[in-house]
């Protein structure tokens, strides 16, 4: 939620507060080998974090948090707010003098800095804040275009689709294993991409289903 309104109001910085001076590679209450990590610079090293953990024998601690509101939850709001643009800043809020020291734009605790390339807070909020009410399942074709090229969803490359919606509602896009590969608003009803489905005149037009624009990756 604190990373949800961070987008929401166009923040600089978040800053998350818990009862542990900084991010550590393991839970240092039961792990005399950690250690602190100052600074994460980019979703790859970010993602690396996540997989450490979660390939490493503290799957639990995943589950069970370290630290006030767990290591997922902190992983988690950094991830979106980063994404957004919005530097993120956990240290520890025992220490009355840490806000002071963050407001003074001191290095402490660990730094989350910002995707180069953040992908914007409309794009964020249909990301992770707004539930998604039915599929759209494309073609490889489809797939490769959206996930390598940029390209918008069009008609041509659906096969079919999952649950009720209306225009203008968000939609999962599966690939043909029905796995997801972005996520969108889309332009036509299930109703509507159905009936034309069945006609192969119609579906072989460049109909833009879900824009670029309203399209993130999963």
């Amino acid at each position: 939620m604190s990373a949800l309104v961070a987008l929401a109001i166009n923040a600089k910085k978040l800053i998350l507060l818990t009862d542990i001076n900084n991010l550590y590679s393991k839970d240092p209450k039961e792990n005399i080998d950690a250690t602190p990590i100052r600074e994460v610079h980019d979703d790859i090293q970010l993602n690396e974090i996540k997989s450490s953990n979660i390939n490493s024998n503290n799957i639990g601690e995943l589950k069970r948090g370290w630290g006030t509101g767990g290591i997922t939850t902190k992983l988690i709001a950094a991830e979106i707010a980063t994404k957004g643009g919005v530097t993120v800043q956990l240290a520890d809020g025992r220490d009355n003098q840490n806000l002071k020291k963050i407001f003074n734009n001191e290095k402490i605790g660990t730094i989350f800095y910002p995707c180069d390339k953040p992908i914007g807070n409309k794009k964020s909020w249909l990301s992770h804040a707004i539930q998604s009410v039915g599929d759209i399942i494309v073609d490889d074709g489809a797939t490769f275009a959206i996930q390598n090229k940029g390209a918008s969803l069009l008609l041509v490359g659906i096969i079919n689709t999952i649950g009720n919606f209306s225009a203008n509602q968000p939609v999962r896009i599966l690939n043909k294993d029905e796995k997801q590969v972005a996520k969108g608003i889309t332009s036509m009803s299930s109703d509507s991409i159905k009936s034309i489905l069945h006609n192969k005149i119609q579906k072989s037009t460049s109909q833009i289903v879900v824009h670029r624009d309203v399209l993130v990756l999963s």
